[in-house]
């Protein structure tokens, strides 16, 4: 164990090395080192893919920025997976500062394709104190497999499912591949798991989502909208009497399964934050494999399987939200931002009509939003916005702490404000005023 005691905060910005107090880390080599309080570390200085080492990020984020071109990648045929040369690559920094120390977060990813993406992002945001669990698409490609395999065994907390799922764009089999991964995640100790797919780019740092989630006080974050809300073909899937109970068999315990009551579905997306409590209530109490089955279609039915089973009271999933606010107004999740259409979209690429960020979008469509994540960058797209927004974030992260977060905005979301109130033993639920907090998120953002 090598003890470090250098006291006060130095800075060097130009040779790329900043000094800083107050955490405990692992070097690069994976050697744990204790770091005792005001005392110091170097951070090294962010590494570029060998591809954008002469991009010069700062001036193509700016508000008044240069004409760009989108610079592209694909996944190279060949690729050294050496654990060696995966952490030589890449900066696979083994820190975790105090403060997030008492809050590991785990992340679950359903995989398919861009192994560079996967292990840019990964480097981006890897925390010794967090798991990550990926889950892989059977018809991904073999070297890609092969590749996010490799990679899990130079970390104790990555992990990857050991089970495919034949995944689709339209949705089959997500649920399935996604909760498979939380279940290997049941033993692990964290406090809220966020359920992410391929493309999802982390938008906050660790520290930010540490300090946001401690703000939830125990909510679970999935969003919930009336079925009105979804095309005919979206919620065709939806019929009188399907969703009973007893025909659900949703109870592990049958005398619960009552015939007279009903599930009410609610809409949503995939993207979620559970918290550990959910998690272990919904595998340890519920059967869910007929509810999801039902959703398991090629018309995005998956979209409406979290949402649903948090939504219902009757559930009483911890942290869990209410049907109360359905057909009032429709409450979103704040895990993921999708940016529809063209318009506002700087990249002038769309995929299934969701803007692919390119590096025009980073300042207006990213830095600033609230959510937890934006989908979708693609480095057939713009691999150099990738770059660059994984070193603000690697610098965000290490060398810029303490950003500001709008508390106010993020206590006042319904769902964390009707958890607020069940815990203080005050809600009245007909008197919740759904329409007055979702007000108050959609006039900030």
């Amino acid at each position: 164990m090598i003890q470090w005691s250098v006291r006060g905060i130095q800075v060097v910005c130009f040779c790329g090395i900043l000094y800083l107090g107050f955490y405990s880390v692992m070097d690069l080599t994976g050697d744990r080192l204790t770091i005792q309080e005001e005392n110091t570390l170097q951070i090294p200085r962010y590494k570029p893919h060998e591809s954008l080492v002469n991009l010069d990020c700062q001036k193509y984020m700016k508000e008044d920025a240069p004409v760009y071109i989108p610079r592209r990648l694909a996944d190279p045929q060949t690729l050294s997976m050496s654990c060696d040369d995966i952490k030589a690559r890449r900066n696979f920094l083994n820190i975790t500062y105090p403060e997030e120390a008492d809050f590991p977060l785990a992340f679950v990813r359903a995989l398919f394709k861009d192994y560079i993406l996967l292990e840019m992002e990964l480097a981006a945001h890897y925390n010794p104190n967090n798991f990550y669990c990926f889950v892989l698409d059977s018809k991904a490609d073999a070297d890609f497999k092969t590749r996010v395999r490799a990679l899990s065994t130079c970390f104790e907390n990555v992990i990857v499912a050991d089970k495919e799922f034949e995944m689709s764009s339209r949705g089959r089999n997500i649920n399935q591949a996604q909760y498979y991964c939380m279940e290997q995640l049941l033993e692990k100790d964290w406090k809220y798991v966020l359920l992410l797919e391929n493309h999802d780019i982390l938008i906050k740092t660790n520290q930010e989502l540490v300090r946001i989630l401690k703000l939830y006080q125990g909510a679970n974050d999935a969003g919930a909208f009336h079925p009105d809300s979804m095309a005919d073909f979206r919620r065709a899937f939806i019929k009188p009497g399907r969703f009973t109970l007893d025909k659900l068999k949703i109870f592990k315990n049958d005398t619960l399964n009552d015939p007279s009551r009903e599930l009410a579905i609610a809409k949503s997306i995939t993207a979620s934050a559970l918290t550990n409590e959910a998690v272990k209530y919904i595998f340890k109490n519920l059967s869910v494999s007929n509810l999801m089955e039902i959703m398991n279609g090629e018309s995005f039915e998956h979209e409406s399987f979290t949402s649903t089973l948090n939504a219902n009271e009757l559930l009483n999933i911890p942290g869990g939200f209410t049907t109360h606010c359905l057909d009032k107004v429709n409450v979103d999740t704040i895990v993921r931002y999708t940016h529809w259409g063209s318009r506002g979209c700087h990249s002038r690429h769309l995929r299934h009509h969701v803007c692919i960020m390119g590096m025009g979008d980073l300042r207006p469509n990213m830095m600033t939003r609230p959510q937890f994540t934006v989908n979708k960058m693609m480095p057939s797209v713009d691999f150099g916005a990738i770059g660059c927004w994984q070193e603000f974030m690697y610098n965000k992260t290490h060398l810029e702490r303490n950003p500001y977060i709008d508390e106010a905005f993020y206590v006042n979301l319904p769902y964390v404000e009707w958890n607020r109130l069940r815990a203080e033993g005050t809600l009245e639920r007909e008197k919740f005023d759904c329409k007055e907090h979702e007000r108050e998120h959609l006039s900030r953002y």
